[in-house]
């Protein structure tokens, strides 16, 4: 007989406060960003296990024994984070939304890996929402119990006074809407690290990565006809032929300021007086692949492999693409509002932090301008005068490796829905500027403290101040169970043996592979 009790009852006497305290004093976070980190439970789960371990009173005919002899909690798969069902998820094939997703299909994690989703759960109604706005603009809603990796600044001070030192931790978004700035200063509290780059194979692509950029560009959107500065010529030419394309020399475009070269280009030699019909072209596969009149990144470029995605870029920025003197900005601008948006997705997808922003030409015509930092070690050019520029890998800041968070408001409420995945940190990413979101643990830590040679978790009597007190309980069995095989060695057991071996108590226990043995006070197995 399986009792849940209200939460509308008065609470009973409970070991929940000891076993909260014992949790906190000699466990760890297990398998994710907080890694080896002190345990932390918030007042949520702090909740929950008070209920769980409460005891009888006092006055009643077994004091001190368990309320409870099962004890069951409901809790959404995915430990309660929901996003709303419209929100974007990058998988390895393109995107998706979160309400579309199914167990089994592939989605990424923080450090680009394609992982698999472990768990879906229903349609939740009526849950509080919010919507959490980044500095880049980007923003997602997201539940109010849904839970971020954040890492939150600290008030301490360096010798100038400044604010330093950013700590990580998990926060639910409700949280984050209480502590999104720091009350003095308005400094922003809550920063997100950029994930890293997607982490795909090699793509059977139409067209050369770069000389495809390279025409988004500066392509006649209507040809195979690239313009270029002559002082660039040369380099052109170089990764054309590497490609295995051929062109015709340069002339003079008319059509543009004096000097600027044009320069036809095509995957088959290029007969005097045009191309012979049947010959494969680059201007055929433009067209083939809906390209002519229509420049925009065809989807197959956006989830080919890091090189190929870089060289796409590569082509993109040397031709349209802009960097300052010294190195703090580059950008891409295009009246292209399609174009803009895939600069930014490749952008993101190799691990950068970009921003968009549109605005009014001169001419009263709607451009887009993406902005973006990028260091050496992401090489966004290969023409030499524009990389030159860009700053040595060491010299990346925290700013351009982070996305803070701006404001969390609330908003009318919307269906959400959460997923788990198999990823060692449980984290995958959402949203058009691809941001780590959070799956964690909570049984893993109760399994722990039932399974420890001290666990308080057994009622032993009352002290002098009516205060239960604990014991822990006699040989213990504790089988994990999940629905898979995954979620067995990486949400249950997984989760167990990383919080043991990374804990101080590690020595009281024989971890292994498929079962975790505990030593008595005598050092024998019990």
């Amino acid at each position: 007989h399986l009792i849940v009790p209200r939460l509308d009852e008065e609470p009973w006497p409970s070991l929940g406060g000891a076993v909260c305290d014992f949790i906190e004093e000699r466990f760890v976070f297990g398998p994710g960003p907080l890694n080896g980190q002190p345990a932390v439970i918030s007042d949520e789960k702090r909740a929950i296990i008070w209920r769980l371990y409460e005891v009888n009173p006092k006055g009643h005919r077994l004091p001190g024994r368990r309320r409870f002899k099962r004890g069951g909690w409901s809790v959404r798969k995915g430990m309660a984070k929901a996003l709303a069902l419209d929100t974007r998820i990058p998988t390895p094939s393109g995107w998706t939304r979160m309400g579309d997703l199914k167990v089994g299909d592939l989605v990424f994690d923080e450090k680009g890996q394609p992982v698999r989703v472990s768990a879906t759960s229903p349609v939740y109604l009526g849950n509080d929402c919010y919507r959490v706005t980044f500095k880049d603009g980007s923003s997602i809603v997201a539940d109010a119990d849904h839970r971020w990796y954040t890492e939150e600044l600290r008030r301490q001070r360096d010798e100038h006074g400044v604010l330093r030192a950013y700590v990580g931790s998990v926060k639910t978004t409700a949280e984050l809407a209480q502590t999104v700035t720091l009350r003095k200063d308005g400094a922003r509290n809550h920063r997100i690290p950029v994930t890293r780059p997607l982490d795909l194979p090699d793509a059977e692509l139409p067209i050369d990565p770069w000389v495809l950029g390279a025409w988004l560009g500066d392509g006649r959107t209507d040809d195979a006809e690239f313009t270029m500065h002559p002082a660039d010529h040369e380099h052109f030419v170089a990764k054309v032929e590497l490609a295995g394309y051929f062109h015709r020399p340069p002339k003079v475009d008319t059509r543009t300021e004096a000097g600027v070269y044009a320069v036809r280009v095509s995957t088959s030699t290029i007969a005097r007086g045009g191309y012979r019909y049947g010959l494969d072209t680059l201007k055929g596969r433009l067209d083939e692949n809906g390209l002519l009149g229509n420049k925009h990144v065809p989807a197959a470029y956006l989830r080919a492999s890091l090189p190929q995605r870089l060289a796409v870029l590569q082509g993109l920025m040397d031709t349209d693409g802009t960097i300052t003197p010294d190195g703090s900005n580059a950008a891409f601008t295009s009246t292209v509002q399609a174009l803009a948006d895939g600069v930014y997705e490749l952008m993101c997808s190799v691990g950068l932090k970009p921003t968009v922003k549109p605005f009014t030409t001169a001419a009263g015509t709607p451009a887009w301008k993406v902005s973006v930092f990028a260091d050496a070690a992401t090489p966004i050019f290969s023409l030499p005068r524009k990389y030159a520029r860009q700053r040595e890998a060491c010299n990346r800041t925290a700013m351009s490796s982070n996305r803070h968070i701006v404001s969390v408001e609330p908003v009318p409420s919307v269906p959400t829905r959460c997923i788990a995945v198999d990823s060692e940190s449980h984290l995958f990413l959402a949203g058009k500027a691809m941001v780590p979101t959070h799956n964690t643990e909570l049984g893993a830590w109760i399994v722990g403290v039932e399974l420890h040679p001290e666990g308080p978790v057994r009622g032993d009597g009352f002290d002098a101040y009516g205060n239960p007190v604990g014991r822990p309980v006699a040989s213990p069995y504790i089988p994990m169970l999940s629905y898979t095989k995954d979620q067995t060695e990486e949400l249950a057991y997984g989760a167990l043996k990383a919080i043991l071996e990374n804990s101080t108590d590690a020595d009281l226990f024989d971890i292994g592979q498929e079962r975790i043995l505990r030593y008595d006070h005598r050092g024998r197995e019990d």
